[in-house]
């Protein structure tokens, strides 16, 4: 691929975030979902991890908002728990990431909010 069909391919964006819409509330995370509707009318392309630790129900994605839910494992539960909790999470994403780039290079990860 040329220089020129790079910049003119259109920017690829991955999402990480705990708050999304979900199977059990449609609205929670909203302010994340709602502005990614508009990528698409920007030439933006863009998929969405909505990360839940284990001990949260498992939630489902939508149709409305679709996202690849992942669960992590927080061991203790809890605040005591978020220093280990990033390893996991780590472990978790990293295939789905390398897969996602594998298919379209990703060109600009937004982790929303602060993740362990």
């Amino acid at each position: 691929m040329s220089r020129l069909e790079e910049l003119a391919s259109p920017l690829n964006v991955l999402t990480i975030t705990p708050f999304f819409p979900s199977d059990q509330n449609e609205v929670d995370g909203c302010f994340v979902a709602e502005p990614m509707e508009q990528f698409e009318n920007l030439g933006i392309e863009s998929s969405v991890i909505a990360v839940s630790s284990i001990y949260h129900r498992r939630k489902r994605s939508i149709r409305s908002a679709p996202a690849d839910w992942v669960r992590y494992l927080q061991c203790p539960p809890g605040i005591l728990g978020l220093s280990s909790a990033g390893k996991f999470l780590f472990r978790r994403l990293l295939p789905r990431v390398e897969k996602l780039h594998r298919a379209k290079p990703i060109d600009v990860i937004h982790a929303h909010s602060a993740l362990p």
